[in-house]
Order: C-alpha cells, then structure tokens, then sequence
C-alpha cells in the first residue's frame, strides 16, 4: 500500500485510486515534502572562491571591476557572480589582449576595410571582436551617415580622439559599450544592404 508522498496537487497514492487529495500544510508551503536543502561547500573551498572573486576584482581594469561589483550587489550570493566571471573568462579569456587575425584573407578584408575607411581608429582596448580596419570601416560609416541626421549623437572629434588614446580610464567620450554598439549596429546594417 503506497503512502502519501506529499506531491501536489494529488499524491501518488491518490492518483491510483483515482481520488482527490486532502491533507493540511503549513502556510506558504505548496507540498508536505520538504525542499532539498541547498548543499553548503566545505569551507575551505568556499573561502577559497571568496578570494577568487576577490582577485578578480583586483587585477581587472576598474570598468569591469565596477561591472562585477555592481552585480555582487544585485545577487543574493556573490559566488553566483563569481560562475558568471569564470564563464566570460573562458569566451574571452583577456579582453584586453592583442588581437590578431590567423587567416591571411581575413588580415587582407581587415587592411582593405582600414585603407578605405575615412577615420582610422584603434580597435583595442575598445573591442575585441575585429581589428582596426573593420572597426575602423563601421564607425566611419556611424559617424558619417547616422551621426549626421537630424541631430548629432556623437561628436566626430572628440570620439575619435578617444578612441585612438586607447585609455578607457582617461576617456570622456567613448567607452567599449559604445565603441560595440555602433560595430554591431553597422554590422548588421551592412548584412541587410546586402
């Protein structure tokens, strides 16, 4: 003879004999069954993420220090955050690295794209997803078309004098969120001219 198992909103039991459940349970509660309890780490390996999470906030560039910061205090468990750097560590494992093109036609589309663009900006620290001559190529055709309509978003000198210090810390008017928004509007612009 089964037991009631506590599952709502009929149990198991119930569900045999094709009745309906009746039982009380605490206020706020939706089963009779108790909730696993969450598995607390060893201690040791719970500080030692702690001063994991700690390092990385020290050794990173203070805009992403002050991006993991601003996520610690918007989660419950700080060691949430801490998956979430390791996880962007592993896609992008130095965002701040050299970028460098293997292929030797994509090196050719980039010098092309750098050659014929009207500004000539630095792509890194800003981006690491395409080097100077795409870059280049996509905030040009930004600053030079929708910049220009109606009313100007961006000022062309200042930008560019930003971007191509190539210090987030000292910048004004550019900062890597900018600089990837306008690549990834142009690019999906130029995709659908095509």
């Amino acid at each position: 003879m089964l037991q009631c198992d506590g599952i709502r909103p009929n149990c198991q039991r119930c569900v045999n004999q094709q009745g309906q459940c009746h039982y009380d349970i605490p206020g706020g509660e939706t089963s009779r069954r108790k909730p696993p309890k969450r598995k607390r780490l060893d201690p040791h390996q719970e500080l030692d993420n702690y001063r994991e999470l700690f390092q990385a906030l020290r050794s990173c560039p203070d805009t992403e220090a002050f991006e993991i910061f601003s996520r610690i205090r918007s989660f419950d468990d700080p060691l949430t955050v801490l998956n979430s750097v390791k996880r962007a560590n592993e896609i992008l494992p130095n965002p701040t690295q050299q970028f460098s093109i293997v292929d030797p036609r994509l090196q050719k589309v980039d010098d092309e794209a750098l050659a014929s663009s009207p500004f000539r900006v630095r792509a890194r620290p800003w981006t690491v997803v395409a080097g100077d001559g795409l870059v280049s190529s996509l905030v040009s055709d930004f600053l030079l078309w929708e910049n220009g309509f109606l009313f100007c978003l961006v000022d062309k000198d200042a930008f560019q004098e930003d971007m191509n210090k190539a210090s987030i810390e000292d910048a004004e008017y550019c900062t890597p969120l900018l600089v990837n928004a306008i690549c990834a509007v142009k690019s999906v612009s130029r995709r659908e001219n095509r």
